[in-house]
């Protein structure tokens, strides 16, 4: 049931502010989006900035490249500055996932609840912007395939005999689902979620993409085992 609730709200706030694939990749709508959502995003150096410090939130900027605060009138999203903007875009949705099953409405700031459910809720919300696109991509895929075959049927009558038995390939592309792995803020690998060295740390759930794009290298304990 609470699944269900998940996957509403995910439609519901696709619907409302009209995402397309090409809006979760970008830090400037969804940081329209924040707006609407009465947020503010802010992009931090560490906790020597000055609204850090007047938010009291240094502990947490220590172990959160993003996070969300909500005290009073004061609702910010903290996004490290030294993210990458791709990587940013993922965090930041990933935070407005947060905001809209309403997860601060028990807690100043995301850093102490739980990420299923913000990752569950990114996932619907993938699935929505990008299914609606896979027709799309599916009608250039079959132009560029018409377009090419005669190219193809070409080199095939033009090779000598003696490559008569020689088969041409023809690489398909897909679009596959992400895949979650766990990374902490100190560390430069990334892992599977019952990772031992995960035991006792703050971890951080993002795609296998995000963390690449971060710097974080497959733990070969887990990982690459």
């Amino acid at each position: 049931m609470y699944a269900y609730y998940i996957k509403k709200a995910a439609n519901s706030f696709v619907r409302d502010h009209a995402i397309t694939a090409r809006a979760v990749t970008s830090v400037e709508f969804l940081s329209a989006v924040a707006e609407k959502e009465s947020y503010s995003v802010y992009r931090f150096d560490g906790e020597n900035d000055r609204l850090i410090q007047a938010l009291k939130v240094e502990s947490f900027c220590r172990t959160n490249i993003a996070f969300t605060v909500c005290q009073g009138d004061m609702r910010c999203i903290f996004i490290k500055s030294d993210v990458p903007d791709k990587a940013a875009a993922k965090l930041l949705l990933h935070e407005l996932a947060h905001i809209r099953l309403r997860h601060l409405d028990k807690c100043k700031t995301t850093a102490f609840v739980s990420e299923n459910d913000a990752d569950a809720f990114v996932n619907y919300v993938r699935a929505s912007v990008y299914g609606n696109a896979r027709p799309a991509r599916r009608i250039v895929a079959v132009i560029m395939l018409c377009l090419a075959l005669p190219a193809v049927f070409c080199a095939i009558h033009s090779r000598d005999t003696s490559d008569s038995e020689a088969v041409p390939v023809v690489n398909e592309v897909s679009v596959t689902d992400t895949y979650t792995v766990y990374i902490t803020d100190t560390g430069e690998k990334y892992h599977e979620q019952n990772c031992y060295h995960l035991k006792g740390r703050h971890v951080t759930a993002v795609d296998i993409e995000l963390a690449e794009s971060l710097g974080k290298e497959p733990c070969k304990d887990c990982i690459l085992k």
